[in-house]
């Protein structure tokens, strides 16, 4: 607090003064500072009655800071726009640096404990579909291996058209299909069945799955 007139009269408000050892003295029928006063430093709490104080005598906080206008390093000069960060760009590009690097580590199979949580479903996954293709049959694969036959046998149907009921085709694919219908609902009814009694949160095969939606693979 600067030396000088306050502009207050002698009153009541010399207590507070003299409780922030504040040197005043009454000069001209009013209350002058003697002295230049520093009331509190950095990091200092400011009380109510110095709040108060500083307030009625016309010293109130303010926030300073550095306006860049341009930065050189190494040679580059870098304008001040440019070192202004948008918050939620940056943490959008860490997690998507976090996701790509996941999914790095699963396709090198990195051998990481938080990559083979969602490497291992992934190669399990393309397993059975290279297996469904070739037609090697297993009691792993076998269910994938029907229905890729199915899906192949319903495509040759397609493709012949009124051709396939002359030659009967139609219903023996009728027949072959129909149970596996049956069995594919089944398997949803069980399905959303484990679902329910599932705790609520991100389970490893879900996360796995999103990451498969996302990369596409």
């Amino acid at each position: 607090i600067p030396a000088g007139d306050t502009g207050f009269k002698p009153g009541p408000i010399m207590s507070v003064f003299g409780k922030l050892r504040i040197p005043i003295r009454v000069q001209g029928g009013t209350i002058w500072i003697a002295k230049d006063v520093v009331v509190a430093k950095p990091g200092d709490e400011i009380s109510i009655e110095l709040a108060s104080l500083l307030q009625k005598l016309g010293i109130e906080p303010i926030e300073v800071k550095l306006v860049l206008k341009a930065a050189y390093d190494r040679g580059v000069m870098i304008p001040g726009e440019k070192l202004i960060l948008n918050l939620d760009e940056y943490k959008n590009d860490i997690l998507q640096a976090h996701l790509s690097a996941l999914w790095v580590g699963v396709e090198i199979g990195y051998p990481e404990p938080e990559v083979l949580k969602l490497a291992v479903p992934v190669a399990v996954k393309r397993a059975l579909a290279v297996a469904a293709e070739a037609g090697y049959v297993t009691p792993e694969t076998a269910e994938h291996v029907v229905r890729v036959a199915i899906a192949k046998a319903y495509a040759v149907v397609s493709a012949l058209g009124d051709k396939a009921k002359e030659l009967g085709i139609e219903l023996q694919l009728a027949t072959v299909a129909q149970p596996a219908a049956e069995e594919k609902k089944e398997e949803e009814k069980k399905e959303e069945k484990e679902e329910e009694k599932k705790e609520e949160g991100v389970s490893e095969e879900q996360l796995a799955a999103g990451l498969e939606s996302l990369f596409g693979f």
